[in-house]
């Protein structure tokens, strides 16, 4: 598998218009994201969205301190694609978070400042 990344001055953040929401997910690296995205869609059969659908967004950003938080969107039925996400992310032991502002709110409770963070995107 060949990545390519390049540094990106902007990120992928919810668009009020498409009616997307955009969750970062912890994974050590892109490989390991890769495999545990298809466990992101396929967890908790027995909430199905009723709508829509979730994808990567391919951009990473990449905390001062090293950790790597890849982005994915969802849209259609947001509370049934937002809870599943989340429960499988508690689940598997893994932070998510939202930007919020100038920071990146984390599920554990930290927030931490984009100013420090580098967001790039990629190919596969």
């Amino acid at each position: 598998m060949s990545d390519s990344f390049f540094n990106s001055s902007s990120s992928p953040a919810e668009d009020q218009d498409s009616g997307r929401e955009v969750c970062y997910i912890q994974s050590s690296d892109l490989r390991s994201f890769r495999r545990l995205f298809p466990t992101i869609v396929l967890f908790g059969s027995e909430q199905l969205p009723k709508a829509g659908g979730i994808l990567e967004e391919n951009t990473v950003l990449v905390a001062p301190d090293g950790r790597r938080f890849y982005a994915i969107s969802y849209k259609g039925d947001l509370s049934t694609w937002r809870s599943k996400v989340h429960i499988c992310c508690q689940t598997l032991g893994l932070l998510y978070g939202t930007l919020q502002r100038d920071c990146l709110a984390l599920n554990n409770g930290e927030k931490m400042e984009l100013r420090g963070c580098t967001f790039a995107s990629y190919s596969v």
